[in-house]
């Protein structure tokens, strides 16, 4: 059962599988690496979830930065706040130091 729901279809191409999962299920036979060759339209549809993503990365950047300002590069003997990454508090910043090096 698991092999004719994993059979593309020889008309559509994508096996029944693919259209209501969009990826196949595991089955005892195994595709050979370099054989599996899926339809266009998913190809499609990755390039287009990928536009997509980048556009909404793109416009929540712009909004993250909006309200930024740079800051002045580090100079041997600033004081400093660390983030604490293990103990009891991790990812505190209570933890203070003195640039020695830049």
């Amino acid at each position: 059962m698991l092999q004719y729901r994993n059979t593309p279809d020889r008309d559509t191409k994508p096996s029944p599988v693919m259209c209501v999962f969009s990826r196949l299920i595991s089955d005892f036979i195994t595709i050979p690496p370099g054989r599996y060759k899926p339809h266009d339209t998913w190809w499609e549809t990755l390039a287009d979830r990928e536009e997509a993503l980048r556009n909404r990365h793109m416009r929540e950047a712009e909004r993250w930065s909006e309200h930024n300002k740079r800051l002045l590069p580090l100079a041997v003997g600033d004081y400093v706040r660390i983030q604490n990454q293990v103990g009891p508090h991790p990812l505190t910043w209570d933890k203070i130091g003195i640039v020695t090096e830049v």
